[in-house]
């Protein structure tokens, strides 16, 4: 599993852009833990605890949320990057053991790659997602994992794809679809010009993620390969998808 190393569809295929966190994989009680766990032996005020669903809900990245939860002036840049790096070591450690994935997310991920590249593109850090996605054993399906890192961009922002398209050849425009569960992916989408689909059972806000919008509704995960053929058929430009 790594960049450009695409290993069961066609380079010249449709191509999924999909989140991890509530998306394939169940991780709110890692995050938790982690975050808890991390504020606690630093000795910073969590405040309200009650904020941490909200932010998992955004989707925002760990700068953001340790920013949410402590909100105001007086947590400082060092208190910030401590918790970083603490909350990190917490997950990789501790935390990654309450990941869980998805009822049927091999299975779906399996047949989905027959006729389409699969990019894990998160909010999550690079090293935390790739070893989730080597503990998990979905390697094998995945073609490039695009993760929060510095300096680079995250979503919402467009030029995120900009740098998909830089890092992973054969990637197109009117060939994308990004699936995702809070609203962060789907104004990701949005901004980028791309195709959308909500994975309503994850942890986005059902208000705030049906104002942005999306083309396409995922009650389950294991429904990801039939709307996978039905965007392609719309499009004209694929077969319908037999699953074979």
């Amino acid at each position: 599993m790594r960049e450009g190393s695409l290993r069961t569809a066609r380079s010249d295929t449709d191509t999924l852009l999909l989140d991890f966190d509530g998306t394939i994989c169940a991780t709110a009680a890692a995050i938790r833990f982690s975050l808890e766990t991390a504020f606690s032996e630093l000795c910073v005020d969590l405040r309200d605890p009650r904020r941490i669903e909200t932010s998992i809900g955004s989707g925002l990245t760990l700068r953001e949320t340790i920013r949410f939860l402590h909100p105001g002036s007086n947590i400082s840049r060092e208190e910030i990057l401590e918790l970083e790096r603490r909350y990190r070591e917490v997950y990789s450690s501790e935390g990654c053991q309450y990941e869980v994935l998805f009822s049927g997310a091999e299975a779906t991920l399996e047949e989905c790659a027959r006729r389409a590249k699969i990019i894990v593109l998160s909010n999550k850090g690079l090293k935390a997602i790739e070893a989730a996605i080597d503990r998990l054993a979905l390697g094998q399906y995945v073609s490039a994992v695009l993760a929060e890192r510095p300096h680079s961009p995250w979503k919402p922002d467009a030029r995120l794809f900009d740098e998909v398209q830089q890092r992973v050849p054969g990637v197109l425009r009117d060939r994308s679809l990004v699936v995702g569960d809070t609203e962060a992916d789907l104004r990701f989408a949005r901004n980028a010009g791309l195709s959308s689909c909500w994975a309503a059972y994850g942890y986005g806000h059902n208000a705030r993620c049906r104002e942005v919008g999306f083309n396409y509704l995922l009650d389950q995960l294991e429904s990801l390969p039939g709307i996978l053929q039905d965007w392609s058929v719309q499009r004209g430009s694929e077969p319908a998808f037999s699953g074979n």
